[in-house]
């Protein structure tokens, strides 16, 4: 945005900045920059916030593995979905006997995820003030003049851990930022599908409420943690800072639960862009040129013919997938498309052919 220029964010003069629709042609014009970014900015959170490749623990306290995947929206920009595990962590059946016998660890596990995991942004203010549902949407829907709206808050400077008002004035800077990024009120793009018919937001606002303090039901292996707020993101204070955007964070007690994650990350890797009745049709068109090449020529035999079919109908499918030009990039620079701990080996179609092939 600012290239070949030594630019003092402290010192940029708010007036200066440059509007959203500037940052967003500069970002399809610069789609290498968009993916470099991206990709420190994931990589600083796993290696200094999460802390899994240093000694002292990060915000998680001590971690185990992390996977995470890349999805880019239909305009080019990424966000990323990622799973935490943790160390020493007990398994549903010790966890539910450990809750039921240890009045400690009731408590400590309760104050741990409320403290990593925040559903509210009423801790953020002084002690007597109190912030609503209502004085946040007034808030949003308040009409933003030209220099509010320039004003994003990747530019603006973080507070400086060193001054003896740190505290006071990081709690300003996360509070404007949860209000900004954090809170959702329903537009016309929460029933993008069947608007005259849908009757709920598809984002699943509002979020079911919980009263009470946080409370644990052993037997029916429940955690209620508390959710006073119907339109807020859970969110973690220190990665919503470090961000300086929407985030959304959540404990997940089960390896059910977590199973049913990975497949719903995952899947944004191989998911079509195309219907279901289009991939028919290409299926239909590619069978029919097949068949009408095969007449002329019947040296295959059955086993190469299908792995010929097969392999049209893969090259067929993945050249109706749309990449947006920062993942292309992303790619050419050699940049993973998903962040682990662990290690993989990659297959290729060619080598699993020739392998089953052999087999």
């Amino acid at each position: 945005m600012y290239a070949e220029n030594e630019i003092d964010p402290e010192k940029l003069a708010p007036e200066n900045f440059s509007k959203a629709s500037e940052r967003a042609q500069l970002m399809h014009l610069d789609p290498v920059a968009v993916a470099k970014y991206f990709n420190t900015i994931i990589q600083a959170i796993i290696n200094i916030l999460i802390g899994c490749n240093k000694k002292n623990n990060g915000i998680f306290e001590a971690v185990k593995n992390y996977y995470s995947v890349v999805e880019y929206q239909d305009h080019g920009t990424p966000h990323c979905h990622m799973l935490i595990w943790l160390h020493d962590a007990l398994d549903l059946i010790l966890l539910c006997q450990k809750l039921k016998n240890d009045n400690e660890f009731w408590h400590y596990l309760l104050n741990y995820i409320s403290n990593i995991v925040r559903e509210d942004i009423n801790y953020l203010c002084k002690k007597g003030e109190l912030i609503t549902n209502k004085m946040v949407k007034a808030e949003c829907l308040t009409p933003k003049t030209i220099l509010e709206k320039q004003m994003h808050f990747s530019f603006l400077p973080i507070p400086d851990p060193r001054l003896p008002d740190f505290k006071k004035k990081f709690c300003l800077d996360l509070l404007t930022i949860c209000k900004r990024t954090l809170f959702h009120y329903c537009t016309k793009a929460c029933k993008k599908f069947n608007r005259d018919l849908q009757k709920h937001c598809r984002f699943d606002f509002p979020r079911e409420l919980v009263d009470p303090p946080d409370i644990i039901f052993p037997e029916q292996r429940v955690i209620a943690i508390q959710h006073i707020s119907a339109y807020f993101n859970n969110h973690n204070s220190y990665i919503t800072t470090a961000c300086r955007g929407n985030n959304d964070i959540k404990f997940i007690s089960t390896q059910k639960l977590a199973l049913a994650c990975i497949h719903y990350i995952t899947d944004y890797i191989t998911k079509l862009d195309i219907s279901t009745y289009s991939s028919f049709l290409i299926c239909a068109s590619i069978l029919e040129t097949f068949l009408d090449q095969l007449s002329n020529n019947d040296s295959y035999n059955l086993i190469d013919k299908s792995l010929k079919l097969i392999t049209k109908y893969l090259n067929k499918m993945t050249g109706q997938t749309e990449l947006t030009s920062p993942q292309v990039s992303a790619y050419l620079l050699d940049i993973d498309d998903h962040y682990t701990s662990n290690k993989f080996v990659n297959i290729y179609l060619q080598t699993f052919k020739s392998h089953l092939m052999k087999e």
